[in-house]
């Protein structure tokens, strides 16, 4: 009976043991977890504040971190002034397509098509397809006219991504298209009047979309003035302007766009992100599954991906102060710096592949396109004056030309070539070889590998 009662209390006393044991190891896991979650909210807190001392830092410098800041850089116009954006959401809203699939893959400028072979009529398919397309949009391309004469454009800018607003840049470039497409066709009647008048429309619509301080904008703007000037590359190849026309045309381009232009571009788009990094839901950018969003959002790390965001533009921003033939350099550098923390980045991580850089190289290649374009004007005016091109750029210096036009991306004056039947400006290009002025080919005549210059040439 005792060996019995003691064995039972021997058993007993294990159970109580091993009970004690298990007790013991709550109070570590749970100090384990408050110190989890308190090294969590530390970090959470750190990231939130350390973002919010960076917006802090950017504001103090003078930059916009607040829609109402933006806003402001965009100012209203005078009480009773006329305000050409209602009669381009008028023309935007008489916009019209009824062309099928195929007949879009021929149209160029506001379709899919290709230009027409430089020096060479509109094939009649084509044509057919323009004359056709520019007639149901007539009453449209009417009111853009109408809207380029006034004096002053203000659009309902949205500031923030998730700001629906009743303005659309894509709506804005289609009207420019439609220009430059009726430009086309006047030139191909050989009607050069109407397409100088229809050019000098598509730049001024141009100038109203860089008068809105966002990136976004800019791109539109220079998307635009690559169209004007694809146009009257081949419209100079069709036929010589008179030396007034010519000289309306300068005036329209104006002066070359300098590189603050971008820089504010690229810090009001910083501003416009900022409320995304706040809160996760309005992000601009594709994000991942909710769960996973939530997860992500909880551990305040969107907070210190806006920190990593604003560094990231800031680097792109300085690129800006430098001499424009050094951008290449300071973006590759930039690049290199900032990649493997991008990659990282569940936000970030597409602006890896190009982002900011992306825009700056678009920004250096159409800089280098109107360049060209600006001295070109220049050739054919001194052509007439003369009765002969000129032996350099320098001989339209300082008359038709104030000074000769540099190349973006060497900082030396544009290169020139006098051709059998013609000339050609150009920019050696991204790459810095020159090619000799060999032009771009056609999207369908593009090979991997093959090198070009950015050109602007008239053949006749």
């Amino acid at each position: 009976m005792s060996e019995t009662s003691g064995e039972a209390i021997s058993s007993e006393c294990d159970d109580m043991e091993r009970r004690r044991r298990r007790f013991r190891w709550w109070p570590v896991v749970l100090i384990l977890l408050v110190l989890l979650a308190l090294g969590l909210l530390s970090r959470r807190l750190y990231w939130r504040w350390q973002f919010e001392a960076r917006v802090a830092a950017l504001e103090a410098a003078g930059y916009p971190v607040r829609a109402e800041q933006l806003e402001a850089m965009y100012p209203p116009l005078a009480p009773g002034q006329a305000n050409a954006a209602d009669l381009l959401r008028e023309a935007a809203e008489l916009y019209r397509d009824s062309l099928s699939v195929q007949e879009v893959k021929l149209l160029p400028l506001a379709g899919d098509g290709e230009m027409p072979a430089r020096g060479q009529p509109m094939p009649p398919d084509v044509k057919e397809i323009v004359t056709r397309f520019l007639d149901e949009n007539r009453e449209g391309v009417e009111r853009v006219h109408r809207a380029v004469r006034l004096d002053a454009c203000r659009y309902p800018v949205p500031w923030s991504f998730d700001d629906a607003a009743d303005w659309s840049l894509h709506r804005t470039y289609r009207s420019g298209s439609l220009l430059c497409l009726s430009a086309l066709q006047s030139f191909d009647d050989g009607q050069a009047e109407a397409a100088v008048d229809a050019l000098i429309a598509a730049l001024r619509l141009a100038r109203f979309v860089r008068q809105v301080p966002t990136l976004s904008a800019m791109l539109t703007y220079i998307e635009a003035c690559d169209d004007v000037a694809v146009t009257l590359e081949w419209g100079l190849g069709r036929g010589s302007l008179a030396d007034g026309q010519l000289h309306r045309l300068q005036q329209a381009i104006g002066e070359s766009d300098r590189p603050e232009t971008m820089a504010q571009a690229l810090a009001c788009h910083r501003c416009m992100l900022l409320p995304g990094f706040r809160r996760l839901e309005r992000y601009p950018n594709r994000l991942p599954r909710a769960p996973i969003a939530a997860v992500y959002g909880a551990m305040g790390l969107p907070s210190r991906d806006g920190t990593l965001f604003i560094d990231v533009a800031e680097s792109y921003i300085d690129v800006t102060r430098k001499t424009m033939s050094r951008w290449q350099a300071e973006m590759t550098q930039v690049q290199t710096q900032w990649e493997p923390r991008l990659r990282r980045s569940m936000l970030l991580a597409d602006m890896a592949e190009g982002g900011f850089s992306g825009a700056l190289r678009i920004w250096l290649s159409r800089t280098a396109r109107i360049e060209c374009v600006r001295a070109a004007l220049a050739v054919e005016r001194h052509r007439l004056a003369q009765g002969a091109l000129p032996e350099a750029l320098a001989d339209c210096a300082p008359g038709l030309l104030e000074n000769v036009p540099a190349d973006p991306f060497t900082g030396r004056e544009l290169r020139y070539e006098r051709l059998r039947s013609g000339f050609v400006v150009y920019s050696v290009g991204e790459d810095g070889r020159d090619d000799g002025g060999w032009e771009p080919p056609s999207r369908s005549q593009r090979a991997l590998g093959q090198t070009y210059d950015i050109t602007f040439g008239v053949e006749r």
